[in-house]
């Protein structure tokens, strides 16, 4: 997510958390936070990193250069969420706001069957 969707972060972090609890191969999942920061000035950078290990947040990756988020064509003010199976393939890629039951239970069945 980028600062726009961070509001949405904590809300599918905690969800999938907690969901993943009840598949059995959970520990070969790994959720893992990307924070899109291309929009951050450079001269912001310290300042940044210092909030981040501030927070109580899970840890994540910063990409600076929005590398990532190009990549996967991720939305802005979203959170986006991207799926990649064993073989580190793409297998399914939302970008959501508010929780939404459907698209959990979508995300736990893809995430059952990789």
């Amino acid at each position: 997510s980028d600062r726009g969707g961070n509001q949405f972060l904590s809300i599918w972090q905690n969800a999938l958390l907690d969901s993943l609890t009840r598949i059995p191969a959970r520990e070969q999942i790994q959720l893992l936070s990307v924070a899109d920061l291309k929009a951050a000035p450079f001269f912001l950078k310290g300042f940044i990193r210092t909030i981040f290990q501030q927070r109580n947040w899970h840890w994540r990756l910063m990409d600076w250069k929005g590398t990532f988020a190009d990549a996967y064509g991720f939305e802005s003010n979203q959170c986006n969420i991207v799926i990649f199976n064993r073989k580190h393939i793409l297998v399914y890629q939302a970008v959501v706001q508010g929780l939404d039951i459907d698209e959990i239970t979508k995300i736990l069945s893809i995430l059952r069957a990789s």
